[in-house]
């Protein structure tokens, strides 16, 4: 009879937990504009309405997936632009220029805080950060020392915690021509930033993002391929101590004969973004942009951090 029992609630159990990961991957097909990939690199082609027809890059959702932002290249005026939109009761609005933002909408790499409470992107060497207040974004300004020095800035990604990774080049603890740091956030304020150390190299690591628990970390690294310049990506785990282990070059299924780059983790944390880049016969380039599961990171950061014999 307890056995009987037993089986019956644990069946239960089952079902609910297996009702509860179907409603979770139809919600995030819904919000993401795709079925949600597994742990295998899919093809991320969103079916949007208004991504159709345009050459769009560095798509961003904001952590409940009810704001989003991407850039477009204005190939005459060398610039890129961010343009925004909200869903509002399960439609978006027409995309516009990112009113926040100054410079007439200039920038690069826009992503939402995993707490929802900042938005920043790149312009011109530099980090920027609007904050909301009263549901709508304030006016973005670039983010002070020691965060922003008087060198280059560029890749950067905030943790749920509200610290930022960023990289920086230029800096005298620099490895080489760009490096990975670290600043905590403490009282809303940025510390000092460290330089860390297993990341970088005398090459140059540039556009990072860590998961929203810090767990792990991808970034860029510049090489050479035939002769080209290149980027390819590699991860790092934070182990028991909470250092980050040397950092490892991920496998073919993330790593292309091409370029690799702009790592995006999920603001939940769920899912890892990346591009592939080729050269066409043509002379232009080719981008592919993908999405998995970041249940791919679990054996291998088991393995990473595995005690050593």
């Amino acid at each position: 009879m307890k056995t009987t029992l037993l089986i019956s609630l644990f069946v239960i159990f089952k079902s609910i937990t297996c009702f509860s990961q179907v409603q979770g991957e139809i919600k995030d097909e819904q919000q993401y504009g795709q079925k949600p990939p597994g742990a295998i690199p899919e093809l991320y082609q969103p079916r949007f309405s208004f991504l159709k027809g345009i050459e769009f890059n560095d798509l961003a959702f904001s952590s409940d997936r009810m704001e989003l932002c991407y850039t477009i290249i204005d190939t005459s005026a060398k610039h890129s632009f961010i343009y925004y939109l909200k869903n509002i009761n399960g439609n978006w609005t027409k995309p516009e220029l990112a009113y926040f933002i100054p410079n007439n909408g200039s920038g690069n790499l826009p992503q939402f805080s995993p707490d929802g409470k900042r938005f920043s992107y790149t312009y011109n060497g530099d980090l920027w950060s609007s904050i909301k207040k009263n549901s709508k974004w304030i006016m973005a300004e670039k983010l002070p020392e020691p965060v922003c020095s008087k060198e280059y800035e560029c890749g950067f990604s905030f943790a749920q915690s509200g610290s930022i990774y960023f990289a920086s080049s230029g800096r005298s603890e620099g490895k080489g021509r760009c490096d990975i740091y670290y600043s905590k956030l403490n009282h809303n304020q940025f510390e000092l930033p460290q330089n860390i150390g297993n990341l970088n190299t005398d090459a140059s690591e540039c556009v990072v993002s860590v998961s929203p628990d810090e767990k792990y970390i991808v970034f860029t690294r510049f090489l050479l391929k035939n002769g080209q310049n290149a980027t390819d990506l590699y991860i790092s785990f934070r182990n028991q101590d909470g250092e980050w282990t040397l950092a490892q070059k991920l496998g073919p299924l993330i790593n292309s004969v091409g370029v690799n780059n702009n790592p995006v983790f999920s603001s939940d944390g769920k899912y890892f973004f990346f591009c592939q880049i080729f050269n066409t016969a043509s002379g232009n380039y080719e981008i592919n942009r993908y999405w998995v599961s970041t249940f791919m990171f679990h054996d291998l950061g088991e393995s990473s951090l595995a005690p050593m014999k």
